[in-house]
């Protein structure tokens, strides 16, 4: 009988695959459907620097998903499909796991599996800010898991950001302004209010007849 740390000892040199999280939100959920990916990503990225622990190509894993078990891997939300596919993988071990939205807060669950028994060798679980902390908690699973891996510590480098998402308004005075986002005309005219609407750079027009065209 092997204890956990021995169990841990002999995963991470025969073969561990990372998965991606399931989306466990109940507000919203499709608009942080990207987080799953996301967070296997960097883990995947932040344990591949280190030459002690052998990390499966998730090309690879995804492959294998999508043409032998007819799924995605996003759609690996049962244990028994997520070990019969560390099976076909030789995996010794998978990290899986689980993220929150709630409100302005994440909360993400990160477990590390034994294949062969179906047990859970390692269970992690933070919960911050979705927009100020969630690198810094991928930085600290990444890290733990690590230092219980193979006892180094990791800087991880920062991951693509998160989408944000924003609101615009638009008046102008008369009303009824034709408004043009990035050179593309959206058929609305002033007033104009839109949601949800992802953070970056934009250039807009408001268009009149009769009054000269105002660039932002």
């Amino acid at each position: 009988i092997f204890s956990k740390m021995e169990m841990i000892r002999k995963i991470k040199n025969e073969g561990i695959a990372i998965i991606n999280f399931v989306n466990n939100s109940v507000i919203n959920k499709e608009k942080y459907n990207e987080l799953s990916k996301q967070i296997a990503e960097m883990l995947y990225t932040a344990l591949a620097q280190s030459e002690k622990v052998k990390m499966l190509e998730r090309s690879q894993i995804e492959s294998i998903c999508i043409n032998e078990m007819k799924l995605s891997l996003s759609g690996l939300t049962d244990e028994k499909q997520t070990l019969r596919l560390g099976q076909i993988l030789s995996a010794k071990g998978i990290i899986a796991g689980s993220f929150s939205v709630m409100g302005k807060q994440i909360l993400i669950n990160t477990r590390l599996i034994d294949v062969e028994t179906g047990r859970a060798l390692l269970a992690i679980q933070y919960t911050g800010d979705l927009e100020t902390e969630l690198f810094e908690m991928e930085n600290k699973i990444a890290s733990d898991l690590m230092s219980k891996l193979t006892g180094e510590n990791i800087e991880v480098e920062r991951a693509s950001a998160l989408p944000k998402y924003g609101a615009l308004s638009i008046t102008s005075n008369p009303s009824g302004a034709e408004i043009i986002i990035n050179d593309v005309s959206t058929d609305q005219v002033t007033p104009y209010a839109k949601k949800d609407l992802s953070t970056g750079d934009y250039k807009i027009k408001i268009v009149k007849a009769g009054f000269t065209t105002k660039g932002y």
